[in-house]
């Protein structure tokens, strides 16, 4: 793995997508705060698998908004030298107007995208 190799960090980011606005009502509140756990969790399950490769430095992330610009606001921040992006072979398919499709157009740096895993039939 190129961060172990290189000693690098790996940011893990999860964006709990609010461009549609945010309800304050109690239905609201509580699908914010379980799509909050559904990121923390997932990015708690890639961190295991990034440290499992030898990764010895590892940021988690969670933050509000529009997936494409946060994502490319850490990238900018961070001083990322590459962004990897992962979804589903639909997702990968479309990328005219999608988050990952913004992000190639706009990243100061490379993109990588891998295609997330097939589950056995």
């Amino acid at each position: 793995m190129l961060a172990r190799a290189t000693d690098a960090t790996v940011a893990i980011l999860g964006v709990i997508d609010t461009s549609d606005g945010f309800s304050f009502s109690a239905e609201g509140r509580d699908a914010y705060q379980r799509r909050r756990v559904e990121a923390h969790t997932a990015i708690e399950a890639a961190s295991a698998l990034i440290r499992a490769a030898g990764v010895r430095r590892v940021e988690h992330l969670i933050m509000d908004g529009v997936p494409a610009e946060a994502i490319l606001e850490v990238a900018d921040e961070q001083g990322a030298d590459v962004i990897v992006l992962g979804g589903t072979r639909a997702m990968l398919g479309n990328t005219s107007n999608s988050v990952i499709g913004h992000v190639l157009q706009h990243a100061r740096c490379p993109v990588v995208i891998v295609p997330a895993e097939r589950t056995p039939r």
